[in-house]
């Protein structure tokens, strides 16, 4: 189960990722505004349902969970689909594509992968110039993101448009 959460005291295990909720504080919102906090995974027992695995994911402030997606060996991929004024404080693996935030609100693009325990962080890593996107995990474990960018989206050598035109570019 993977969601987003504004609880503080959300159960998770000993081994968690990262124990403590990070976000702000939780606020009634009006029906149908999602919940902005922390994301949550959580590992059940097929068999009993009892809590195996539990973990936040999350920085100071408020975000929001686009998808969740399995990797073939059980690992859990937080893929967002859009993030708006997300964290500046999201977790990052060492060798990260891009280790901080540009700005404050943030608007770069954001993926985490986590092992099968939830207890580790694979990688994270923030994406440079993209301002939406919509990520799609595939069976090699490899995440695609498709949207718009604007200066600074790294491209490969070979790119069919290695620099942004102006404004916001399509980009994959």
């Amino acid at each position: 189960v993977a969601g987003t959460t504004d609880s503080s005291d959300f159960p998770v295990t000993a081994a968690a990722l990262q124990p403590q909720y990070a976000g702000p504080p939780a606020v009634l919102s009006g029906v149908g505004l999602p919940v902005r906090g922390d994301f949550f995974a959580v590992k059940l027992d097929s068999a009993t349902g009892r809590l195996q695995a539990s973990t936040y994911l999350g920085g100071p402030n408020g975000d929001t969970m686009g998808t969740a997606a399995f990797g073939a060996d059980g690992s859990l991929y937080f893929l967002p689909v859009s993030l708006s004024l997300p964290s500046t404080g999201m977790p990052v693996a060492s060798g990260a594509l891009m280790a901080a935030c540009e700005n404050n609100p943030c608007q770069n693009g954001y993926v985490a992968h986590l092992s099968p325990s939830l207890d580790k962080l694979i990688f994270g890593t923030y994406l440079p110039g993209i301002v939406q996107s919509t990520a799609q995990l595939y069976s090699d474990g490899s995440v695609y993101y498709a949207g718009t960018a604007g200066p600074g989206f790294p491209t490969t050598p070979a790119a069919y448009q290695p620099q942004n035109a102006g404004g916001y570019d399509g980009q994959i």
